[in-house]
């Protein structure tokens, strides 16, 4: 009788210790990013997402054209903002698990060199519980180091075939 009593109090602390993570794994969307980060968030909770650029010189950084590619199953786009950059215009379309994002920053090349700035940061609602996946594509970034150089346009930007680039991606 001994044993079935320890027997049954071993069960039900093992239930008590793994049973509960089980059944919350049931209510939680786990989000991957590209850049390594994972993101644990419950059914119906929203999240924001966010992608970072350092320019590594003094630059005017004068437009930004990136994609955001996510799941549409697993989550719902609720909205996008840009932190860093109070003027300029932007545009954005939502289509098909793509958020393609537009904006003409326009913006003091200082306040940006040598230190990390959120580009973008977008909100998203977690749809069902399960594992997803978030990307973010540069597309085209301009770049200038005064008002009267050229503009310099960096295109399809890969982080491990351009060393010398005007910026950096976190």
């Amino acid at each position: 009788m001994k044993r079935l009593l320890a027997l049954l109090l071993c069960a039900v602390m093992l239930f008590s210790v793994l049973g509960a993570e089980v059944w919350a794994a049931g209510d939680t969307l786990t989000v991957y990013a590209k850049s390594g980060g994972r993101r644990s968030v419950a059914v119906g909770d929203t999240f924001t997402y966010s992608y970072a650029l350092k320019l590594t010189g003094i630059y005017d950084l004068d437009r930004v054209r990136l994609d955001v590619v996510f799941d549409e199953e697993c989550l719902e786009f609720v909205s996008v903002e840009y932190p860093s950059f109070r003027t300029g215009d932007a545009a954005e379309t939502v289509k098909d698990g793509v958020l393609h994002m537009e904006k003409s920053a326009i913006t003091n090349g200082s306040a940006l060199s040598q230190s990390i700035s959120d580009i973008i940061t977008v909100t998203f609602r977690a749809r069902r519980a399960g594992t997803t996946y978030i990307r973010t594509l540069p597309q085209r970034i301009e770049v200038e180091t005064n008002k009267e150089s050229d503009i310099y346009l960096i295109e399809n930007y890969r982080p491990n075939a351009a060393r010398d680039a005007f910026y950096s991606t976190y």
